[in-house]
Order: structure tokens, then sequence, then C-alpha cells
């Protein structure tokens, strides 16, 4: 914790545990890996609190008063998560403190009915650093999302212990701040989800599609897909069936309105995705290149091949690390011919155990262990200073 006192911190093999301060909503889609790495880190002895979204009077009335006044908490597998009840930050304004201390408050009191002390706190956004400094903790880790600078951003960077940057271009920026505390963790998947995708039954959703099938799984924002692109790319395939599967967000319908071979469905529970993904003959990634979508690292990604999936992409920095795996597509053309060549490999049984194989490496059980790991290190560092 950032004090101007040195923190007492465990020494390395002390058993760590983990407060994730989540801000979202628990099923929103982006948050499944920290959800799933949440579960591994619980698995791996490190027991943990997840602290949902502050539920909002006027949008879910029902969880607000089942909230009221001290918070719910829910367990979830072998960990638990705290629903928060606060006033709304939103009518009060960012500098307006109280929302801040009543959240802290019935964190502390869970913290202490589930006899963890001094937790390691994960923060994932600036509106929780109010939070996460009225909160005892050892350790506190700020895990960048995709390389957006939010109000408080600066605060945040200046008072935790641990960055860890999701992609290399978010390395590069915060290293150049924080060159001592900036790590690379990428995002991943849990791999055993996707385990049971051979002779997976087609979804229902799905089985009126003419295959192939080039599949889209997430949201639907027109912020991140470039449209004009996908638009190419299904007019030059008019054999290909385009299943773009998640929440809408902006008029991609529209601009897509007359392709017959475009199928909108809706947004499904993470827990689906691995039965879509397996009934898809390959992933796209039809991305706009802006600085938002450079410093990604796309969940995705990792997702399609951790189904086996051929995958075809807009050049993105983070995908380097799968190297051959990934077709990469700079203009309509490419990625017209990478679809193409992607929907035969669907089935070639040494393809689909590569690209298995590559995504194990950014398995959720890995990925906690190199957080363990970071932890650690920093832990002996800084006793060795004191």
């Amino acid at each position: 914790m950032a004090t101007d006192q040195p923190a007492e911190l465990p020494t390395p093999g002390f058993l760590l545990a983990f407060l994730m301060l989540g801000h979202f909503s628990w099923d929103t889609h982006f948050m499944q890996f920290h959800k799933e790495l949440f579960f591994e880190l619980a698995s791996l002895g490190c027991p943990g609190l997840w602290v949902d979204e502050r539920p909002r009077l006027r949008l879910d009335r029902a969880a607000w008063l089942r909230a009221f006044p001290n918070g719910e908490v829910i367990r979830e597998r072998h960990s638990h998560r705290l629903v928060p009840w606060s006033v709304s930050k939103l009518r009060l304004g960012h500098r307006f403190h109280l929302p801040d201390v009543m959240v802290a408050r019935q964190i502390t009191r869970t913290l202490e009915a589930l006899n963890i002390r001094r937790p390691v706190i994960f923060v994932y956004t600036p509106q929780e650093l109010g939070v996460a400094k009225r909160v005892d903790h050892a350790l506190s880790v700020y895990w960048t999302g995709d390389e957006v600078i939010m109000w408080g951003h600066d605060q945040l960077l200046e008072y935790v212990d641990i960055i860890l940057a999701v992609s290399p271009r978010a390395l590069e920026h915060h290293r150049s701040l924080y060159p001592d505390k900036t790590w690379q963790v990428s995002t991943g998947v849990a791999h055993r989800m996707f385990d049971t995708i051979p002779g997976a039954a087609v979804p229902a959703e799905l089985r009126h599609i003419p295959r192939p099938i080039a599949g889209y799984s997430g949201s639907l924002n027109l912020a991140r897909i470039d449209a004009q692109l996908l638009r190419s790319v299904v007019d030059g395939l008019p054999a290909i069936s385009f299943a773009l599967v998640g929440p809408q967000s902006g008029d991609l319908r529209g601009v897509l309105a007359d392709c017959k071979n475009v199928h909108f469905i809706a947004a499904q529970p993470y827990e689906r995705v691995p039965e879509f993904l397996s009934a898809f003959d390959c992933g796209i990634v039809p991305y706009r290149l802006t600085e938002f979508n450079l410093g990604s690292n796309p969940l995705k990604v990792h997702e399609y091949l951790a189904a086996g999936l051929p995958v075809v992409s807009t050049p993105l920095p983070s995908l380097a690390v799968y190297d051959s795996l990934v077709r990469v597509a700079a203009t309509p053309e490419e990625f017209i011919q990478g679809v193409e060549k992607a929907v035969l490999e669907r089935e070639d049984k040494d393809g689909i155990a590569q690209r298995r194989s590559a995504a194990d490496e950014y398995s959720t059980d890995k990925i906690a262990a190199r957080i363990l790991s970071i932890v650690e290190r920093h832990i002996a560092r800084t006793n060795a200073m004191q």
C-alpha cells in the first residue's frame, strides 16, 4: 500500500488473499477473464473477495434493496462476492467521498467476517481508488484495460504498488512512467471451458445458418468494429455466412441490413461462448486501427484459439505472440483472402492442436501463477529494502 510509512508486508510463501474491486457487473462479458482468474487464485489456496458493481436504484431497484444497508454477500464457488450498497456517486459527483466511505466500510466488515486480513487489492479503474485507499491492504495492483486514460488515472498510477499492463502498447506506455513496478500480464481463458467443444451440438440459434460460418463473438460496437471493412468482406464472400454474436452498440445492423449472408445473434451468457464457437469455421476480429484498439488485447482471440478456430484479424500489436496462428489482414482484400483460407482449415486436426496449445500458454491457471510470482517478488524486494 502506498503510504508515507513502510508497509508491513507478508514474507514470501505467506498465504496471500486477494480483494478484487471489480467495478463492473459480475456478468459483464469483458470481466469474465478476471472472474475466472479470481476463481483460479482461490483454487491455489488464496482466499478472496470480489466487490461487484454498485447497484443503482433507478436501474435495478431489487438489487439495490437487497444490498441495503450493509451490502449483499454471495457465495461463488470457493470464494465470495460482495454487492455493495451506497448512495449514487453519479448524483453527488466524483469529488464527494461518502459513497466510497460507505463501500469501504462494507468491504472491511466482510473481510473481517471472512477472516481475511490485509489482502492484495486489485483495482481496475480510477473510480475505485477512493475505496482502495480506505481498505487496509498489503499491496495494491492496477490491471490496465485497453489503452484508455480516464479521470484520476495519474493518481491511480502513482498510488499503486504494481501495474499489470494488458498489452504491448500499454506496457510501453506505463513502463516509460513507472519502469520498476510495471509488468505485462496478458488476458487469457479458462482452458477447461473449451475442452468439451469436440462433438458439441450446434446451438439452436445457428442451426438455420448455412456453413461455412465466419463468426464474431463479443461487443458489436462501432467504436471498435470497422464497419466498412466488414461490409466489404461480407460483400466479397457471398458463399460464406457471417454470424455476429453479442450486444450491439451503434448501427452496425444498419450498415449490413441488406446483406443476406449476415446473421445477428443476441448477447449470450459467457458460459455459452464455447458452444457458439464450436459451430464457427473461423473467428474474425475486424477491428478499427484506433489508439483504443491498438492498445487492446482482445479476449476473443484467446477464446477463438482455445476453441481450435483459425483466426483472421486486422493488425493489432498484441497478436504478435501468436505469430503465424493468426492471419493478419490490413486491407479488405487481405481479409477476404484470409477468411477464404481459414474456413478450409477448420477440420485440420494438427492445426486445431497447435491453436489450442498456443492458447493454453495464456490459460488462467498460468496467468494466476505469474501474478503470484510478481506479487511475491515485489514482497521480497520491498522486505529486503526495509
